[in-house]
């Protein structure tokens, strides 16, 4: 049984997400998250006792109320290859692409959007380590988005937070023109870091 939603992989959140938003009926709803956390298949589910079922039930119950991890983690690790992300605004403004931008804006146009699409816009914010090289946005986003389907969600979530709430406050810039939008995104994000201490992790905790 996956002990919280930080344990689970990206393409496993992505699964249960699906399932809470296309399962209509209540009892399949729940039977088929169950069997996606505890690894056991419908039909043994199905042929379990209740007593031994209820005790599953249980622990997905207190799993769900386990705190997601909100850190933002500059480097991580997929496999063994190490995965750096941009913490710069500036530098990731840089880097984007009209293409990439808007494909990042279509991916997170409503919520279920952006939960489906996670493993792509991972795939722009965080980038395979390279020493003393400068940070790149792959071409081919999709390519590159397959490794972290299978990153941790406590891996990620702090920065996708991040990224994300930073988004909301902006909503604004998306109907200006490439330029506005850049100088309007750097100068914001200059502000609010300056206003917590100079640092991210202190910028992270100041936007709510």
């Amino acid at each position: 049984m996956v002990s919280s939603f930080n344990d689970m992989t990206v393409g496993m959140f992505q699964e249960w997400h699906k399932i809470m938003h296309t399962e209509k009926d209540l009892l399949e709803r729940e039977y088929n998250l169950l069997s996606l956390v505890s690894g056991i298949s419908r039909a043994k589910l199905d042929n379990m006792p209740r007593g031994k079922i209820k005790g599953l039930f249980s622990e997905m119950g207190k799993m769900q109320r386990q705190p997601m991890r909100g850190v933002v983690n500059e480097v991580i690790s997929i496999g063994l290859r190490p995965y750096v992300a941009f913490t710069n605004m500036k530098d990731f403004s840089n880097e984007l692409t009209t293409n990439q931008g808007t494909a990042l804006k279509t991916w997170t146009g409503n919520e279920y959007d952006s939960i489906q699409n996670m493993h792509l816009c991972l795939a722009m914010l965080y980038v395979p380590y390279l020493p003393f090289k400068k940070k790149r946005i792959p071409d081919n986003i999709e390519k590159a988005a397959r490794i972290f389907k299978k990153a941790k969600v406590g891996q990620v979530y702090g920065t996708l937070f991040f990224y994300s709430r930073l988004s909301e406050k902006l909503q604004e810039t998306f109907l200006c023109s490439v330029e506005e939008a850049t100088k309007m995104l750097t100068e914001h994000l200059s502000e609010v870091i300056k206003a917590h201490g100079g640092t991210l992790q202190k910028a992270t905790a100041g936007i709510t």
